[in-house]
């Protein structure tokens, strides 16, 4: 016989089924926003950031402060060509900013530490 704190388990009824309790819920990083933050409820923008290319771009910028196409296609995978375009598409909607010219090089960061995407 199955006791719990409220009294008899559900085992000790007839025909009941013990259902397991759901798992807690992990809260989203975005519900951490810090006041750098951003919210992101226009569609076109929100259209722009969904791109996988653009979440890996943003969220290796978020670990690093700074990279250029090149050292940011090191780490997620993918071209140079692939990054540089997709890091101008997001400069259009004020998701990345160039950070200063190194030479031939083009370093880009994000805007905001953390963005919280409103669906």
């Amino acid at each position: 016989m199955s006791e719990t704190a409220d009294g008899p388990g559900p085992a000790d009824r007839p025909g009941a089924v013990e259902v397991p309790a759901p798992p807690t819920a992990v809260p989203p990083i975005a519900t951490e926003v810090k006041p750098e933050g951003r919210d992101v409820t226009d569609p076109r923008e929100l259209r722009a950031m969904t791109h996988p290319v653009r979440l890996a771009l943003l969220e290796a910028l978020g670990l690093n402060d700074v990279l250029t196409a090149t050292e940011a296609g090191e780490l997620i995978g993918e071209s140079p060509t692939t990054c540089s375009f997709h890091l101008r598409q997001m400069a259009k909607y004020g998701l990345v900013e160039e950070a200063g010219a190194r030479g031939r090089e083009k370093p880009w960061r994000a805007t905001a530490m953390f963005t919280e995407l409103e669906l």
